[in-house]
């Protein structure tokens, strides 16, 4: 039985405050580097128009934080609760912030991926984002890629969630 979609909202600042518990909890239980209040509050260029928060009721269920990197939209991080997982959630989230990002005047999405997390890295190329190049972490060791699409790209990959 699928659960009820949860809410999704536009990440603010005081929400991301006011909520900064629930977020770090689930970006944390993701592999790598573990994310700090300071880090999740940093004021980057546009992040509080394009990161997106789902929630059902008062429980932060999965987030999107995201911002404006030169010509691009770049995703820092994408977490979902399991329970939310494969409902197109992701797919559909990424579709509204590329179409903001176009309207405003972007022209590339692009985001960083654990390689060996396989759910993630298949996740971003179905949607269109190809491997632009990889990197190691020397905190963590851990290799990570650099994607990207073109938003026209993404915005043409399909209608379904």
């Amino acid at each position: 039985m699928k659960p009820n979609l949860p809410d999704l909202l536009t990440l603010n600042g005081d929400l991301a405050h006011d909520r900064a518990p629930q977020l770090l909890a689930l970006i944390n239980s993701l592999p790598g580097q573990p994310w700090t209040e300071a880090e999740l509050l940093i004021p980057l260029p546009d992040k509080f128009r394009y990161s997106r928060i789902w929630m059902t009721g008062d429980q932060v269920v999965g987030v999107v934080l995201a911002s404006r990197k030169h010509k691009s939209v770049h995703i820092h991080q994408i977490v979902l609760e399991a329970a939310y997982r494969q409902l197109g959630l992701g797919r559909k989230v990424y579709r509204q912030i590329a179409a903001q990002a176009e309207a405003d005047g972007l022209t590339l999405l692009t985001a960083h991926c654990l390689l060996d997390d396989m759910g993630a890295l298949a996740f971003h190329t179905t949607l269109g984002l190809s491997l632009d190049s990889q990197y190691d972490d020397p905190q963590d060791g851990s290799v990570y890629g650099r994607l990207s699409v073109p938003l026209k790209v993404l915005l043409e990959t399909g209608t379904q969630p």
